[in-house]
This record gives C-alpha cells, sequence and structure tokens, in this order.
C-alpha cells in the first residue's frame, strides 16, 4: 500500500498548490559573467558608498506599515514594529559607541576600530556590518522570524578578483544568534526571533548582552539568549571527559574491524576453502526481527567451516569481525525461500521506515522554515495526508515485531520444550541484541555532535540533544524507560519506539505461554485485552484533557495544555494495539499453516476491505486542514481511539494473505531482493535518520524555505545518506557485539 501512495506523493506534491513561476532558460557564456562580476568588483567600494547614501536605503517597511495598515492586520504589524529586535541595526554601534568612551576592554578597543573604519566606508568594515541581520526582512507575514544576515559573510573574508587574494581586516569577527524571548502574542513572533550579529571574537556573550542592554534598554535578554561561533574555543578548554571516553572505545572498536579484516584476508589466501560444504547462516537480525530469519544468508563470505586446513581458532574469531565479511554479509541474496522465511516483510520493513524518514524529514525542520505559512497552505493538498499520516509507519513496525515474536517464539516452544533457560535467552537476547549499537548511537549524539558542523541555526554549545538529556537523561535509555519521563529529557528523538518495543517484548510471554502450552484460547484474549487497554487508556485520556491538542502539525507542541506526545504518543498503554494485533495475526499464521487457501471470493472481499480500511485511516482527517473551523473534536476523539485498530487490521490482513503466499502481484513486489540488503541496515538507520537529518538542518546557512521539490530532493539525499550511514554503523557498532553476543550467547 504505501509502496503505491509514496510515488503518488511525489507526482503530487511536484505540483503542488503553492504557485511557483516558470522561467525560460537562456544559455549563459560564462567569460562574459565573470567579466562582468569583475567589473563591477573593480566599483564596488564605489557602489557601495551609491547604497548607503541612496535616498531608498532609508526605506524601510516600517514606515509604510505604520501609515497603510488595515485593521486587520495591525496587531501584528505593531507586534513587528515595536519588538526589541527590529531596533536592532549595525548602525546603533556607529551611534553608541564612539571614540570619546573609554576603552577599557580588548572587545571596547575592536569595536573602536570597527566603528572609525565605518565611519571611513572602509570595505572590510562594511562587510562585517553587511552581515548583521536585517530587521523587519521580507516573508515576516510568511511566517519568517529567522532574521540571520549572512553567517559565511562575517567569518570568512572578502576574495579580491583584482588581485586575486583576501581582503584583509586588522580584527577577527565571529557570528552570534541572538535569540529573543517568546512573545505572550499569537502571531508570527510568537516563537522568538533569531538576530544573526557579527561582532568581534574579543567580545564575549556577556559583553555582546551588555551592549545591547544599552541600547534597547531592556534587562530580559541574558547570555542564554545568544549563540556565537566561538563560544567553542571561549568555554569548553579541550574535549569533555564523556566525549574522550567515547572516543576510546570507538577508536577500539575501529582497531578491533581493522585486525578483523586483516586476519580474514590472511584466512581467505592462506587456506584453500572447501568447495564441497555449503555456506550456512546465523540469522541477521533486522529492526522488527526478534530471534533469526533462516533466509537470511549472514555468514556466507568466508564462513570458518569451510577451511579445509585448520587455522588458528583466534585467528578464525578475530576475522568474524572483519569489515569485508559485514559488508558480503549486508548484502549476499539468498534467492531460495523455505517455508520458514517470510522474505515479504522485508518489503514492509523498508517501505515503513523509508515513510518515517519522510515524515521526520518534514516535522523536524518546521522550526527552522522561514515559510511556514506556504508550508501550512501545502498541507491543504490531498496527498499532503500521507506525510501527516506517517504516525502509521511505526505502528508497522510494532505489528511486524509482535508478528516475528509470536512466530519465532512458537518454534522455539516446539523445538525445546518452554523452560527456565528459554525464557532467559528470550529477554537477555533482546536486550543484548538492540543495546549495544542503540548506545553508541546514542552517545555519539551527545557528545561528537558538536563538531558534526558549523552554522547559523548549529547548536554550537550543546549539539543535536536537549540539556535534560545531556545533563543525566540518558541512563532511562539503558533501562528502556524513556517514555515514562518527559520528551525534552530523551536522549535521541526517536528512541521512544525503542522503549516501547522492549516493554512490549517483556509483557508479550502474559500471551505468549499461554498460547504454546495449549492454552491457545487464553492467548487470544490477551491480545484482545491489550487492544482494549490501548482504547480506553486514549479515550480516558482525551476525555480528561479537553484541552489536548490533537492536529497532527501540533502533537509535539509544548506551549499551550497537556502534551500529546508526552500523555498519548510515547506511552505503552496507548501504543500497544498495533504490537497485540501482530502477536493475533501470528498466532492465526502458525495455527493455519503456510498452505492453507482462501476461496477467491473471502480472498477478494479481504483485499478490498483492508485496502478501504488503510486509505481511511491516512486520509480521514483531511478535512481537518480544509476545513474551517475543521472537524469537530468529537471526530477527532474517535480518530485517534480508532485509528491505529483499524490501520493495524489492514497491515495483519496484507501479512496474513502473504504468508499464505495469495498475496498476489503485492507479496511479488514486496519480495524484490533488493530490500533484502536494505532490511538489514533498516535498525542502524532508524537510529541513525534523525542525527542525518539535524546534520542537514544545522549546517544551513540560511533557514529552511519550504518548496515542493526542494523538499522532495533534501528527503531522497537524507534518505540515501541515512543508508550510507547506517552501513558504518552496522561495521563498526552493530556486528562486533554480534559476534561476541553469538560467541557468549549460544541459542
Amino acid at each position: 500500500m504505501v509502496a503505491v501512495l509514496l510515488p503518488v506523493l511525489l507526482l503530487v506534491l511536484s505540483h503542488s498548490t503553492i504557485g511557483e513561476p516558470t522561467f525560460e532558460t537562456i544559455p549563459l557564456r560564462f567569460e562574459s559573467v565573470i567579466q562582468r562580476l569583475r567589473e563591477f568588483y573593480q566599483n564596488y567600494p564605489d557602489i557601495v558608498n551609491d547604497l548607503v547614501n541612496n535616498p531608498f536605503a532609508k526605506i524601510r517597511p516600517e514606515l509604510l506599515l505604520n501609515n497603510r495598515t488595515s485593521s486587520q492586520n495591525q496587531n501584528i504589524v505593531n507586534d513587528l514594529v515595536n519588538n526589541p529586535f527590529a531596533k536592532i541595526r549595525p548602525e546603533l554601534l556607529l551611534n553608541n559607541r564612539t571614540s570619546s568612551q573609554n576603552q577599557s576592554s580588548d572587545c571596547e578597543r575592536d569595536l573602536e576600530i570597527l566603528i572609525s573604519a565605518a565611519s571611513q566606508r572602509q570595505l572590510w568594515a562594511l562587510k562585517v556590518l553587511d552581515a548583521w541581520g536585517k530587521p523587519l526582512p521580507s516573508g515576516i507575514l510568511k511566517g519568517n522570524i529567522f532574521w540571520l544576515g549572512n553567517y559565511d559573510e562575517c567569518l570568512n573574508p572578502l576574495y579580491q578578483i583584482n588581485n586575486k587574494s583576501f581582503l584583509q581586516q586588522p580584527i577577527n569577527t565571529q557570528y552570534c544568534a541572538l535569540q529573543s524571548v517568546p512573545g505572550s502574542a499569537q502571531g508570527i513572533t510568537s516563537s522568538g526571533i533569531t538576530l544573526g550579529l557579527c561582532l568581534p571574537t574579543s567580545c564575549n556573550r556577556q559583553s555582546i548582552i551588555t551592549l545591547i542592554q544599552e541600547i534597547l534598554n531592556v534587562s530580559s535578554l541574558n547570555k542564554n539568549n545568544l549563540h556565537c561561533s566561538n563560544d567553542r574555543a571561549n568555554e569548553q578548554h579541550g574535549p569533555s571527559s564523556g566525549t574522550i571516553a567515547l572516543i576510546i572505545v570507538l577508536s577500539f572498536l575501529v582497531l578491533l574491524v581493522f585486525i578483523g579484516t586483516i586476519a580474514d584476508i590472511f584466512l581467505q589466501v592462506s587456506v584453500k576453502p572447501n568447495e564441497d560444504e555449503k555456506s550456512h547462516s546465523n540469522g541477521y537480525h533486522n529492526l522488527s526481527e526478534e530471534s533469526s530469519n533462516k533466509n537470511v544468508p549472514v555468514n556466507s563470505v568466508y564462513p570458518a567451516s569451510q577451511y579445509m586446513a585448520k587455522p588458528m581458532p583466534s585467528i578464525v574469531f578475530l576475522a568474524e569481525f572483519s569489515a569485508v565479511r559485514t559488508l558480503g554479509h549486508i548484502f549476499a541474496i539468498d534467492k531460495k525461500e523455505n517455508e520458514n522465511s517470510f522474505v515479504f516483510l522485508n518489503g514492509i520493513r523498508v517501505l515503513s521506515l523509508f515513510w518515517v524518514i519522510l515524515g521526520h524529514s518534514f516535522f523536524f525542520g518546521l522550526s527552522y522554515m522561514s515559510n511556514i505559512l506556504d508550508l501550512l497552505s501545502a498541507s491543504r493538498n490531498f496527498a499532503f495526508q500521507l506525510i501527516t499520516s506517517g504516525v502509521f509507519s511505526v505502528d508497522t513496525f510494532f505489528l511486524l515485531t509482535g508478528f516475528l515474536t509470536a512466530v519465532l517464539f512458537v518454534r522455539h516452544a516446539r523445538k525445546e520444550k518452554l523452560s527456565l533457560r528459554m525464557m532467559i535467552l528470550y529477554y537477555v537476547h533482546r536486550y543484548v541484541r538492540l543495546t549495544p549499537t542503540f548506545i553508541l548511537v546514542m552517545f555519539v549524539s551527545i557528545y561528537l555532535t558538536p563538531y558534526f558542523g558549523q552554522g547559523p541555526l548549529f547548536p554550537v554549545q550543546q549539539g543535536f540533544e536537549s540539556t535534560g538529556c545531556r545533563n543525566g537523561g540518558w541512563w532511562t535509555s539503558f533501562l528502556y524507560i524513556g517514555n515514562f519521563f518527559k520528551s525534552e529529557n530523551m536522549c535521541l528523538s526517536v528512541t521512544w519506539y525503542l522503549f516501547n518495543d522492549m516493554q512490549f517484548h517483556w509483557i508479550a510471554p502474559l500471551a505468549l505461554i499461554p498460547f504454546v502450552m495449549k492454552q491457545r484460547a487464553i492467548g487470544y484474549i490477551m491480545t484482545i485485552l491489550f487492544v482494549l487497554v490501548s482504547i480506553g487508556s486514549i479515550l480516558s485520556l482525551l476525555l480528561f484533557y479537553p484541552s489536548m491538542v490533537t492536529h497532527a502539525l501540533d502533537i509535539s507542541s509544548n506551549a499551550t495544555g497537556p502534551n500529546f506526545f508526552d500523555k498519548i504518543y510515547q506511552t505503552p498503554w496507548c501504543r500497544i494495539s498495533p504490537y497485540a494485533f501482530g502477536l493475533l495475526t501470528g498466532f492465526v499464521v502458525v495455527s493455519t499453516g503456510r498452505n492453507y487457501r482462501l476461496n477467491t471470493i473471502v480472498r477478494v472481499i479481504g483485499n478490498i476491505l483492508a485496502t478501504v480500511l488503510g486509505l481511511v485511516c491516512i486520509f480521514s482527517t483531511y478535512g481537518d486542514y480544509i476545513l474551517v473551523p475543521g472537524l469537530s473534536r468529537a471526530s477527532l476523539v474517535a480518530y485517534q481511539v480508532l485509528s491505529r485498530v483499524g490501520w493495524s487490521m489492514s497491515i495483519s490482513w496484507l501479512i496474513f494473505i502473504c504468508s499464505i503466499n495469495q498475496g498476489g502481484i503485492v507479496n511479488r513486489i514486496l519480495s524484490f531482493s533488493i530490500w533484502t540488503p536494505l532490511a538489514r541496515l533498516n535498525y542502524a538507520a532508524y537510529l541513525i535518520h534523525s542525527t542525518v537529518i539535524f546534520v542537514t538542518i544545522f549546517n544551513q546557512s540560511v533557514p529552511l524555505y519550504y518548496q515542493s521539490m526542494t523538499f522532495l530532493n533534501n528527503y531522497v539525499s537524507i534518505l540515501c545518506f541515512s543508508y550510507l550511514a547506517a552501513i558504518v554503523v552496522v561495521i563498526f557498532f552493530e556486528t562486533p557485539f554480534f559476534v561476541l553476543e553469538k560467541k557468549f550467547l549460544k541459542r
């Protein structure tokens, strides 16, 4: 279903409702363009003087806003014009910091140099002032609250074309982003304004804030409102102890993989393989898998069992860490399908992650867009519901996990009797399988992301993680209980899924054990109870908090009222219904067997109902985006209560029909061999994709600007880089611990 709908999204969004002008393309003669640039630059000082003294430079939009405004927009205009940030201009430095003042510090001295040079129209000083963010820029009524100026112009010297050198300046400058406290007005500036400043590096944050307070005569600003490109050099004397410890651990893993690769190459060239012995598989795990998938060959490149000679066991063991071997494991494709495999799950798993990344590429960038109103306008597009309904992609993962847990638990119980050892391994294996990679990626995000780039939006001081996470919130991740605390203290914004997944795994035996002990009715009843608990929890919370926002574009807002994300979205009692449907589907498949056949009428009716149900779940809230005042509260509550149940029923039917090989063309598409390598990277890609998104956002020199094709281009780039980064994570993070688990926790 998603495989069909995503291309529709790409097609429709490329013809978005936002009008985009078309232009005729004229072939450029680059030599003439360069020559014109040379002529322009030779006269650049005169041009700057003309611009500064031009009467047009004195025409500011607030003059028009104050005199030509309608009553409808008067409040917005007043909020903008009277905002203290609208009064911060670089020329105020010239008026307020004159040479008569006492030069009591390096900052004061450098400001005097800048002031003097600017008054003499020296090019380097004009460049510094030009880099400032200009108050009241264009696009404010579209939601532009990022008055960033030019980050690169502030930090980099100006290139002189005539002598092919860089313009020297007597002082070094730093870029600072001044963030206002969000106002009380419920308008465009209610989220606060970010203003770019270009000032000498000798000025620390406190001295800059003092200067601004003098200019504005306000005391509400403090140094926490200011972030400068020079903060790291001024306030961090070398990497922290946590950063050093992480680098040591990562260095050890890199060394281990390097030694393993050398050992693997040594075995390849020194020991002749046994051609008569077939490769074996050890079951590579994926995001939604609890145990091995026998159709996936993992150790099929140079397995130790193929060697005729007996190499040293230590070398054979080290070779398991080989990067070459791991790459072979990832990209190996076994085209032989047996009755125990569910190859079609690879397609569902990968397409679901594509959908997750699509939604996150959109939602994670909302706070950094300069035309948020255009984006809200685009949400009226019918196909846009594929983005806002992306929450169902995670429900699909929950369902897959429940299905595989049920099927594999029953298989293990049939091979060996239910025992204490089996139950201990059930819990230990899951924890050991997921945790090391998760924790390493989390600590990379905490300690290394401050060094992952630069830009006016880049959080220089803390990286991509919140203060709550860095100050100790990370310990909840080790216990998988982070979703019981405020989301603002959670490390890695996507890990709430892992917490729920593990918690569902803890309680699943309440249904699994009765089922394998021939009390199947109790197993079915427990899964139904899980669903009822989820429905009752969501309904109770929405009724208890009548002001809780349920709109897809607002559910993560902490601004007013109870937080939907903290109360409902991330809590296990509200999210367990898809997992329960997965258990139920697994029970049905192992009970009926994979040779079970449905008659044509039942199959066709089931396919139609499942498709309609899935489409209703995705598109039924469309009216909330186009109607005024939107859907009723009762309708939205009903949607939140029932939509995940409906989606789970739709995907459960898809899994069941494909499991008995009656899925037709859908089964064949989902079973394409191209999904297999990507499915092996899914877990790592899920963990790392949010970091890839933030690297993309925070390294921008300008705020994000929503256009349909630009968004799609960014999405495809993020998707590709997420899977490329996942290869690195699998080689250096996942494989070493997988090898150790296989060595010491043999199942």
